[in-house]
């Protein structure tokens, strides 16, 4: 199926188990992760079928000493301005998702570097900025979706964001 996600129906929604929101758009509406997120929550209030997964950045990641937003970091590079509102948004957007408990829902959240590339044995995280044996924290899009289906088969993360870096 093919069609805007903000016109999707609930009636078209509910012939899946599963729905992952992986929705990307330019900076100037980054808001509309936040949306999307809100539309779907609200199709599915006091359900537990269809599971959504919300694939986030990794914006809202903590990292070093001091235990501070990875955000914080991105907004000081310099060419932030014109991008760093999507990882702001997203986080807003996990921000809004912690406030929902009649909806089963997921986030995942990728390292640092989220990129095209074959799934690879992974590191599993919550909350912190994830690096894997070559102290890099990239993630690829087939490690991503192994970790996801992992996470489908296995549900370990309901109503929670978990992070997922290649090893």
């Amino acid at each position: 199926m093919e069609k805007d996600a903000f016109a999707l129906t609930k009636e078209e929604l509910l012939q899946f188990d599963v729905i992952i929101n992986a929705f990307a758009t330019a900076p100037a509406l980054a808001y509309r992760h936040i949306d999307l997120a809100a539309y779907l929550i609200g199709l599915f209030r006091e359900t537990i079928v269809p599971r959504l997964i919300f694939i986030l950045g990794a914006g809202s990641l903590m990292t070093g000493e001091d235990n501070h937003l990875l955000l914080e970091d991105l907004k000081k590079l310099p060419d932030a301005a014109s991008w760093v509102s999507i990882p702001d948004n997203q986080k807003k957007e996990l921000d809004f998702l912690r406030n929902i408990d009649n909806v089963n829902w997921t986030g995942v959240s990728p390292g640092i570097t989220f990129q095209a590339g074959e799934a690879t044995q992974y590191k599993l995280g919550t909350d912190y900025l994830l690096f894997g044996e070559d102290n890099e924290s990239v993630t690829n899009s087939g490690t991503m979706a192994k970790a996801i289906v992992s996470e489908i088969i296995k549900p370990s993360s309901e109503k929670k964001r978990f992070t997922v870096v290649n090893a």
